[in-house]
């Protein structure tokens, strides 16, 4: 938590973590309390129980924090907390006027709480997934910003789930004497996740997501539809059978290859479709539209097959015959050797190694 919160930047995704492992730190203080047979408040022992209704909300809101640098708490957001806001104002009357809390509230609460983890567990998924999709649009790498360690915990915590569940039942309606009522196997379980994505959270890079920088771009159609561009343009349109618009769409597009040939902007491994707009003074929207419409792929790839074309010409030319094939890849844009090895396969539908073999097996299978 002091790692998070000395760093120079530090991000919303930054200050939600932090808080997070507030959270587990009150969990073990609370549960080193009791497994010592100490006597603590009992407020602190109920907050912290019902605390677990604040996991899923961090958690859904960390990942958006990772995903938008636009995201702010809005007043919707606060929805989020209800159920702890409730319960919590349910347990503190009941303690502060010595009423006994009804073990129907009990098993509500206790329901409530198991059923709303995997609600946003499955969410933030949908939500990683939709990131992935709107990062292959817009950039043409994906180290440190497609949050694969993400999608991989979160699978986790939902294993934890599992396991809270089934040790609760057990507990409730088995033979087994489990500590913490069960819940002991899930602190624990809790406390590893929490930890394994503050390490990784620690070293994650902030993420603009890409409709900020398309707002931020201002870009106007470049093409007026059929209505705007008035009766004259449709009544040419009927006499010739040919759409103006699409024509021009057209000629964009190759214009767009043309540069990608001359200029090779692809050469650059944090090429952005925004950089490429600068470049080419074509709005994102424009290029993006391009690509799907007549390359129909998305930008990640439609860049990283130009990236494959240069390797496969370079691996021809005498004078890389002394690089590595790696060295190669990273020369024409690729960042590392996973994300060569996946689009040289999809492209060539070899592994490097093997399309060497039946190219050029004595310059480089020793590289």
């Amino acid at each position: 938590m002091l790692l998070l919160l000395t760093k120079k930047q530090r991000s919303t995704a930054d200050y939600l973590l932090a808080s997070w492992f507030l959270l587990i730190l009150l969990a073990i203080t609370t549960i080193y309390i009791n497994y010592n047979g100490l006597t603590g408040p009992q407020w602190l022992v109920e907050l912290t129980d019902i605390s677990v209704y604040l996991y899923g909300p961090i958690l859904w809101f960390y990942t958006k924090a990772l995903t938008d640098s636009r995201f702010q708490f809005g007043k919707q957001d606060t929805l989020h907390l209800l159920p702890f806001v409730v319960s919590a104002c349910y347990v503190l009357y009941h303690l502060f006027f010595g009423i006994a809390i009804d073990e129907k509230a009990r098993e509500i609460i206790l329901l409530s709480k198991m059923l709303l983890l995997p609600v946003y567990g499955i969410a933030v998924l949908g939500h990683l997934r939709q990131h992935t999709r709107n990062i292959t649009n817009y950039y043409s790498f994906t180290e440190k910003i497609i949050l694969r360690w993400l999608r991989f915990l979160v699978w986790s915590f939902l294993i934890i789930w599992t396991i809270a569940a089934v040790s609760q039942l057990l507990f409730a309606y088995g033979q087994l004497e489990i500590p913490q009522y069960g819940g002991q196997f899930t602190n624990l379980a809790l406390g590893l996740f929490v930890l394994a994505i503050g390490y990784f959270g620690i070293r994650q890079t902030t993420i603009f997501f890409p409709a900020h920088l398309i707002e931020a771009s201002g870009g106007t159609p470049m093409v007026l539809t059929r209505k705007e561009e008035g009766n004259d343009q449709q009544e040419k349109e009927e006499e010739t059978g040919i759409d103006e618009t699409e024509q021009l769409d057209r000629s964009q597009y190759l214009q767009l290859l043309q540069f990608m040939e001359t200029e090779k902007p692809f050469l650059d491994g944090q090429l952005t479709i925004f950089k490429l707009a600068t470049q080419i003074e074509m709005p994102p929207h424009r290029i993006s539209k391009l690509i799907n419409s007549y390359g129909k792929v998305n930008f990640f790839d439609f860049v990283n097959r130009y990236r494959i074309e240069e390797i496969k010409d370079k691996i021809h030319q005498k004078v890389h015959r002394q690089q590595t094939l790696l060295a190669i890849a990273l020369d024409c844009g690729f960042n590392s050797k996973a994300s060569f090895n996946r689009a040289f396969k999809k492209w060539t539908g070899k592994t490097p190694r093997e399309y060497i073999q039946g190219e050029n097996p004595l310059d480089f299978l020793n590289n």
